[in-house]
């Protein structure tokens, strides 16, 4: 048993290895290709037509952690990533959902209140704390839940709808929030390395220069051409008011010379 299970293990791993070290490329590809990212990572193989550079970039990170560090501790790097990650996207779905003119900001509270409330039941689960601090934290993640239901849907998607919203990504961030507090201190400690990196590159290099920002930013502020051009009519109507002008007036000259004839006929 123990045999077919490691060999079991040994076949999952590899086939993981292999579809990340396949499908990160492509993800630095994108990025890049927007300009979130450098973009020597756009260079594409002219025989292959795959992304050569951020390929072999992959390749020789993934190649230097694995020689740098232990399973152990990057196990843990990878199952916090994989978990931060689904928690993002089970935000994201909240606050595109319920995002409002109105109440722009009250999603983004709401469920930092709901992770903050997570991870401290997380805690006082896992350092064996009174019961009651763990039904008390508890009872408080109940209170952005409730939010969440109370608020009305105002982007509700055409095609395809995440089924059970609120409840599922609720739920998805809830046990992601409570599985990352069991994890050690030190993966908190590099995760937050990676993330200060990430933020750095995002500030200093993707936010000016990413094409669907840049694109967002144009169609949020007033065009200067849209403000001339309503003033155009208002312009000719003006000209086309002064030049009937003269005509009238020239037209009213000739109608009393006709009257001062027919008056000295008479």
């Amino acid at each position: 048993a123990e045999v077919v299970v490691s060999f079991g293990a040994f076949c999952a791993l590899t086939t993981t290895i292999m579809v990340n070290l396949m499908s990160q490329p492509r993800i630095y590809f994108a990025m890049a290709r927007d300009g979130l990212f450098f973009r020597w990572f756009t260079v594409v193989h002219p025989r292959f037509n795959t992304p050569i550079n951020a390929t072999v970039f992959t390749g020789c990170a993934a190649a230097i952690l694995a020689a740098l560090f232990g399973i152990d501790i990057l196990t843990e790097l990878v199952s916090m990533g994989t978990l931060l990650a689904f928690s993002m996207v089970c935000a994201c779905v909240l606050i595109v959902r319920y995002k409002s003119p109105e109440t722009p900001y009250r999603p983004t509270f709401l469920l930092l209140g709901l992770a903050v409330s997570a991870a401290l039941v997380g805690v006082s689960f896992v350092q064996s704390w009174h019961i009651a601090s763990t039904v008390i934290f508890f009872v408080l993640s109940l209170v952005p839940c409730i939010g969440f239901f109370r608020m009305k849907a105002y982007n509700m998607p055409t095609t395809f709808r995440a089924p059970l919203v609120p409840f599922t990504p609720l739920v998805g961030i809830y046990f992601n929030v409570f599985i990352m507090t069991n994890l050690n201190k030190w993966v908190w400690l590099q995760t937050a390395i990676w993330l200060a990196i990430g933020f750095s590159i995002y500030f200093t290099y993707g936010l000016k220069n990413s094409v669907v920002g840049l694109q967002a930013r144009e169609s949020a502020e007033p065009s200067g051409d849209q403000s001339s051009d309503d003033q155009e009519p208002l312009v000719e109507h003006s000209a086309s008011t002064e030049a009937v002008e003269p005509e009238t007036l020239e037209m009213e000259t000739v109608e009393l010379d006709e009257q001062d004839s027919l008056n000295r006929v008479h």
